[in-house]
């Protein structure tokens, strides 16, 4: 069934959708409706644990449960929306008949369809869902109060050849006895803080054998939106004599629900006999410089009138306290680290 009038809740706005499709799922920012938290997952290329092979998946989640009293349960009616461009008009994807009700739980916190839409259809400008690399879905989740937000992700140019989105971090008595891990001062990127994190002579199976090197997500919790970060990025280790810097390169989903203030990185950026050899240039009189080089992200901010906008970075937006321009140091004795999910930490 198809309507004229757009999702009276919420709506996600997807721009560049090809950029996305690299990604296995996306999580919206939270949205309220009933007295209650929500948010949209979405998977791209679909949930493949659901059956959505060959389709798009979508699911309705409630989010920041943990205020909710023991033995929670809320029950909900909702509809779920994809926008056909060429009709202006939203297909309204309901179970049944339209009068099932769901029931969210402590066990089950989130309902929707792993197959939502087949991709032949879904990418068939002809068709009208995906045109010029952008669609859009929404939600109605009936608890229910009228207050709809928007989420925009969108490609924003990059700056002129030659600048770049990066830092250099100097650190000082880079291998000082007793310095378990190093953590830069905080750095803001798109209304978001980060800092590095960098443990000497390693992290987990990598203790006593490579330097591990992590971007990582700062004070993240108090996002109101709570919405994820994709980013891609590149760290380096610099060898200031030859030029011959050693880097990681690789790309993360900052800030979702169950990996929140999670960082990303390489357990083995550079080995330490690599490092200590003095004719490599990386350690020049106890002194190592890093670096964090942004190639792209996505990121999602509240803004007036409840809209959200999610802005896609291709190589640079903004230079990060300029280039080449270093962070001081500060170290810490003991770091809380998960040693889970790929060098997530």
């Amino acid at each position: 069934m198809k309507r004229h009038l757009p999702p009276s809740h919420y709506s996600l706005k997807i721009r560049n959708y090809s950029w996305l499709a690299k990604i296995e799922v996306y999580e919206s920012g939270a949205f309220e409706s009933g007295g209650f938290k929500w948010k949209l997952i979405f998977y791209p290329n679909g949930d493949k644990k659901n059956n959505g092979e060959n389709y798009i998946s979508l699911y309705l989640a409630i989010v920041e449960t943990e205020t909710l009293h023991v033995g929670w349960e809320v029950n909900v009616n909702f509809k779920l929306f994809v926008y056909d461009h060429l009709e202006d008009k939203y297909l309204t994807i309901q179970d049944t008949n339209g009068t099932d009700v769901k029931r969210f739980h402590e066990m089950k916190t989130k309902w929707g369809f792993g197959q939502f839409m087949s991709l032949v259809t879904f990418k068939d400008p002809s068709i009208g869902y995906l045109v010029d690399d952008s669609c859009v879905f929404g939600a109605e989740v009936f608890v229910v109060t009228h207050t709809r937000s928007w989420e925009s992700l969108s490609l924003v140019q990059p700056l002129p050849i030659g600048q770049k989105l990066s830092t250099i971090w100097e650190i000082e008595n880079f291998t000082e006895v007793g310095k378990v891990v190093h953590e830069s001062d905080k750095f803001t990127l798109g209304g978001k803080e980060w800092y590095l994190r960098i443990y000497p002579s390693g992290f987990g199976d990598n203790k006593g054998k490579a330097v591990s090197l992590f971007l990582m997500p700062s004070n993240w919790a108090n996002n109101p939106t709570k919405a994820a970060v994709y980013a891609k990025y590149k760290l380096r280790i610099l060898d200031r004599v030859h030029g011959k810097h050693t880097e990681y390169t690789a790309q993360y989903c900052f800030g979702t629900s169950r990996y929140l203030g999670y960082g990303s990185g390489s357990g083995n950026i550079i080995s330490l006999k690599d490092l200590q050899n003095p004719e490599n240039g990386f350690m020049v009189k106890a002194r190592v410089a890093v670096e964090v080089e942004f190639l792209k992200e996505a990121f999602a901010d509240a803004l007036e009138r409840r809209q959200k906008f999610c802005v896609f970075v291709d190589k640079t937006l903004q230079t990060l306290n300029s280039v080449g321009e270093t962070c001081r140091c500060k170290s810490m004795d003991k770091g809380k680290v998960n040693p889970s999910v790929n060098n997530v930490v």
